[in-house]
């Protein structure tokens, strides 16, 4: 049931967001609600958390109290209903009961634990507002890395925020393409123009080699021909366009290193990969003696105009 309240004059209170409707193609869940209302000044105690059933994608806001608009005075409680099961629904089926007008059933009694249990799970989802990390405050990165086994000290400090926003992902992302063009983008700022990928083959030991009639000589089992045997495919990252400068920057033992531990990050420990540059503008017709012109030999010099980067 909705609540009507009269704001008293004089006094400004924030009024109720709408958490229900979606606009734009933006739909709100329990995370974005409680970041809402605490940015409202609206205690944790005052939102009280019910489970709505199936129907929505979970933990996405089905129905609200009070109404949007309406003054959010002291008195005035938060209701919110989630999408999603409760604990009623995590109990063996001959253990639900509803009860009546004279008493509880366990439909009832399990009910009280969805509220403490979806703020605590929502606690937990906070992540960088529980430990306060943001840019410049390093200590709290440093802390929020730890918990994904990253080893801060390495890393220079301006990029433990970006890395602290990415380390959640990357269990998730890395090893995948799309994860490796978000790793490069976020921490150093360099886009990926393509990733390639070719043959890789891994020499055997000679020990290890077929001998016809003596050693891994059965056909269709350990029988190898030659000395060398197909192994996983290799990547070449391909970064760019980038300018001269930038480039350049990356080539110092530092830019070097901070390359390789971005890598590190974001491809498999098992697949050899290997790192490739496109310097803009490989359309532009080099003009000799000016090396942002493409006059440099070995990196964008070519001959002739239209080279293929």
């Amino acid at each position: 049931m909705d609540i009507t309240v009269l704001q008293p004059p004089g006094k400004q209170y924030p009024t109720m967001p709408d958490f229900a409707q979606g606009t734009a193609g933006f739909v709100h869940t329990i995370d974005s609600a409680v970041h809402v209302l605490d940015a409202l000044g609206i205690a944790e105690s005052r939102l009280n958390l019910r489970m709505a059933g199936a129907g929505r994608p979970s933990l996405q806001i089905v129905r609200q109290s009070p109404s949007p608009g309406t003054p959010l005075t002291p008195s005035v409680p938060v209701t919110l209903w989630i999408a999603g099961f409760g604990c009623f629904e995590a109990l063996p089926l001959p253990m639900r009961e509803s009860g009546g007008e004279a008493e509880m059933g366990t439909r009832e009694l399990s009910q009280l634990f969805d509220d403490p249990m979806q703020k605590a799970a929502q606690w937990l989802r906070a992540g960088a507002p529980l430990f306060q990390i943001g840019p410049g405050k390093f200590a709290a990165c440093r802390r929020w890395l730890t918990l994904f086994g990253i080893e801060s000290a390495v890393w220079p400090e301006d990029l433990l925020y970006p890395l602290a926003l990415l380390a959640p992902t990357l269990p998730v992302m890395a090893a995948r393409e799309v994860g490796i063009r978000l790793t490069f983008l976020v921490l150093l700022g360099l886009p990926v123009k393509r990733i390639e990928y070719s043959d890789a083959h891994r020499l055997l030991r000679r020990e290890d080699q077929s001998l016809l009639g003596s050693r891994a000589s059965r056909l269709g089992r350990d029988f190898l021909v030659g000395d060398r045997q197909l192994d996983t495919d290799s990547v070449t990252i391909r970064l760019g366009p980038v300018s001269l400068d930038t480039y350049t920057s990356f080539q110092s033992e530092q830019g070097r290193r901070l390359i390789q531990m971005t890598t590190d990050l974001c491809v498999s420990a098992w697949q050899r990969h290997s790192i490739a540059w496109v310097l803009e503008d490989a359309r532009q017709a080099p003009r000799l003696g000016i090396a942002a012109k493409n006059s440099r030999i070995g990196l964008n010099f070519h001959l002739g105009r239209g080279a293929c980067a």
